[in-house]
């Protein structure tokens, strides 16, 4: 899978009523919270998931620790989501003014990088 990359970056305008149009960056992939590495032997576990492929540990805003499984989700037909009427609450809960598309890029670690 190539690096996720943004089709282009904008500041967030609330009073736009489509501010993912032409995105889909948040359907992907998937993330979950891991522990802060502080040691060398979680270091290593670190890298231990990054030699896998397609998958990412990148540290957030508020320098939290995420493990990311780049993987779209299978009702994606293009940028657009085949079933968004009935998309699970995380879906529904996301807020674009989240989007890295609208901020900061957080740091991300890879194979590739």
């Amino acid at each position: 899978m190539p690096e996720p990359r943004l089709p282009d970056t904008r500041e967030f305008d609330p009073k736009n009523p489509f501010p993912c149009e032409g995105c889909s960056n948040c359907c992907e992939y998937i993330s979950t919270e891991i522990d802060k590495p502080r040691n060398f032997d979680d270091f290593d576990q670190i890298r231990w998931f990054i030699i896998h492929k397609d998958v990412w540990v990148y540290v957030d805003e508020e320098k939290d620790w995420y493990l990311q499984f780049n993987t779209r989700c299978e009702k994606l037909s293009g940028r657009l989501c085949n079933d968004y009427e009935h998309r699970p609450q995380i879906c529904r809960d996301y807020r674009p003014v989240d989007c890295v598309r609208h901020g900061e890029s957080d740091q991300s670690f890879s194979s590739s990088t």
